[in-house]
């Protein structure tokens, strides 16, 4: 590259054209056919899940997704603490989003997941 030329030429310049032109399509694309796929290979599991759901006691999944929500929002709600003694002030609902988009995370990425 001479120093005359501007600093947006060149193979990188091109790909990041390519990537801004394509990727709003790829990317819901790829995601698409990736859950497809889960879905296609997951299907006795799900189906045995969704029967299993609707013979069981509403009571009781009920009580378990209460449960549930109520682990995700107290763990969300454990790091306030800690951030308070280094003198950051966050909102609770800030606190328990950031907790659950880490817990997603974890669940996705296969091999780890984000650092705690």
């Amino acid at each position: 590259m001479t120093p005359d030329a501007p600093s947006g030429t060149g193979a990188a310049a091109r790909t990041r054209s390519v990537w801004t032109r394509w990727g709003a399509v790829l990317v819901p694309a790829i995601f698409l056919l990736l859950l497809s796929a889960f879905l296609f290979r997951e299907r006795v599991a799900l189906w045995r899940t969704w029967r299993a759901l609707r013979e069981a006691d509403p009571l009781w999944v009920s009580v378990a997704l209460a449960l549930g929500l109520a682990i995700q929002l107290l763990l969300g709600l454990t790091t306030g603490p800690i951030l308070r003694r280094l003198g950051q002030r966050v909102r609770p609902a800030v606190l328990v989003r950031a907790h659950l988009q880490r817990h997603v995370i974890g669940t996705v990425v296969p091999l780890g997941g984000p650092a705690s």
